[in-house]
């Protein structure tokens, strides 16, 4: 019996001398990733976001400002309050916008990489916030945003009112178009004269490409088509 208790103690000082060992061994076996969505806050059950910019849970990748990069990670963003919401393991995680300089999504229906970049990576003459959606990079760079509308004002009676769908806040968006030299944005020009200030340097061939292919600056895709003729063309 002696030795018996003897060598249960023994056996216990063992097990005792080696628990921080296995816990440090599981925490360098486990994943960037993993590390990365222990970091995350978990999404309360009573919180719904109604605006999202894509309703699907997409793949893509996330690169945060301080220099890290993570994928693939199946998620979906918040436009209105500048939320990712990430799915690991069933369970939705948090991550706030402002932490994320860069993102990517895949569309598999089409198999296109979509690209956004945080706004605060561009001096503006005025403050924004969320993300551009990158059309055409280069020298010269085509992004769009995306931003959420206040719902049209209604007539109750005799008073004026803001009126919100109780089964639903989601809320109409609108494309704002944007154009980037270096680091400095600005609004996009709705007059050609305005665009060809930015086109000056090739002028002559982009009025020639654009008379060829019958191309105006009222569509977007008309312009995705310049920006990309001006940024291939030495």
């Amino acid at each position: 019996m002696k030795i018996n208790i003897f060598s249960s103690l023994v056996f216990g000082a063992w097990l005792i001398s080696i628990i921080p060992a296995i816990s440090s061994q599981y925490v360098q076996d486990t994943t960037e990733l993993e590390k990365f969505f222990l970091t995350l806050k978990d999404k309360p059950s009573s919180q719904k976001f109604e605006n999202y910019l894509e309703l699907e849970w997409l793949q893509g990748s996330i690169e945060l400002f301080i220099n890290k990069h993570f994928e693939p990670l199946k998620m979906r963003y918040d436009l209105e309050n500048n939320i990712f919401e990430i799915k690991w393991n069933q369970q939705v995680k948090l991550l706030e916008g402002y932490k994320v300089k860069k993102f990517r999504w895949y569309k598999p229906n089409t198999g296109r990489q979509i690209q956004f970049v945080n706004c605060v990576t561009f001096q503006s003459d005025k403050w924004l916030t969320g993300f551009f959606e990158v059309l055409e990079d280069g020298p010269l760079t085509l992004l769009v945003k995306t931003e959420l509308v206040k719902p049209p004002e209604y007539q109750t009676g005799s008073e004026s009112s803001i009126y919100y769908d109780k089964k639903s806040k989601k809320m109409e968006r609108k494309e704002y178009l944007y154009i980037a030299q270096r680091s400095e944005v600005y609004l996009s020009p709705k007059k050609k004269k305005d665009w060809m200030i930015y086109l000056q340097d090739k002028s002559e061939p982009i009025k020639y490409f654009m008379k060829e292919n019958k191309l105006g600056f009222s569509k977007m895709e008309d312009i995705k088509k310049v920006i990309h003729f001006y940024n291939s063309t030495d």
